[in-house]
């Protein structure tokens, strides 16, 4: 039972070392676009992902809200604040986190941006909820627009001190094809790869993400997703579903 236990709150930690790289993305992916508010817009976000009981493992089923505003047109500020609910080590929030994404090429088919993040210590550290420290990340985001294609490339780096003795210092890779195959409908397809945070073990997490967004009205998403993990270092299964209103 201990064991369990232990592994759960690794997990929990595990999770929450790999949230600040994942927070604000085009939900339900993983990956980013360049994409911005535009001056004083506003853009709430909700997402949960359901993780079903495999073993031993505890089902997890957690949810993620993140509010943004624009400062200037490429120039978006955003806080995320995530819930995990499950059974032992227990429900509660997690580390929130305060950021920035800053559009710095715009060209018509081609875009980067930078998004940089703090993460405030909020979550139970004891529950497995959060990580005891002040933690910092920054993402590269590139798209390319090839209709009726998009392409997403990330680069992201976490540094995150945390008292469980996992790697402080968190890279992350993915890249995404989204088609819009109707006029309010895209499909997606996601592809994520991190290093692992827990010392002594190789083997880089890795999961795919397949995703439907639909779109009724040009200031509302929602969206429908599947995680299929592609090793052993990530849950086999995971559906996710989301919201997004803008005005």
């Amino acid at each position: 039972m201990n064991d369990v236990m232990n592994n759960s709150i690794r997990l929990a930690v595990l999770i929450l070392l790999l949230a600040p790289l994942a927070a604000q993305a085009t939900q339900p992916l993983v990956s980013d676009d360049t994409g911005t508010q535009g001056t004083a817009h506003w853009q709430i976000e909700f997402g949960v992902a359901q993780t079903p009981r495999e073993g031993d493992a505890t089902r997890q089923r957690q949810w993620d809200a993140t509010l943004t505003r624009g400062l200037t047109d490429p120039l978006d500020i955003y806080i995320d604040a995530p819930y995990t609910h499950s059974g032992p080590p227990g429900s509660g929030w997690n580390d929130a986190g305060l950021g920035l994404k800053w559009r710095f090429v715009d060209q018509k088919s081609f875009k980067l941006a930078i998004k940089p993040e703090i993460t405030f210590p909020t979550g139970n550290q004891h529950r497995g909820l959060g990580t005891g420290r002040l933690g910092a990340s920054a993402t590269l985001l590139a798209q390319w627009n090839i209709e009726p294609f998009t392409l997403l490339a990330n680069a992201g780096l976490t540094y995150q001190p945390n008292r469980a003795s996992q790697h402080a210092a968190i890279w992350q890779f993915s890249g995404a094809v989204l088609y819009q195959a109707t006029n309010n409908i895209q499909l997606a397809l996601d592809a994520v790869v991190t290093r692992n945070a827990m010392p002594g073990t190789e083997t880089a997490p890795a999961f795919l993400i397949a995703a439907a967004i639909y779109s009724p009205k040009p200031w509302l998403d929602l969206d429908i997703g599947y995680r299929y993990g592609l090793n052993h270092q990530t849950d086999n299964h995971a559906i996710m579903a989301g919201l997004t209103a803008r005005w």
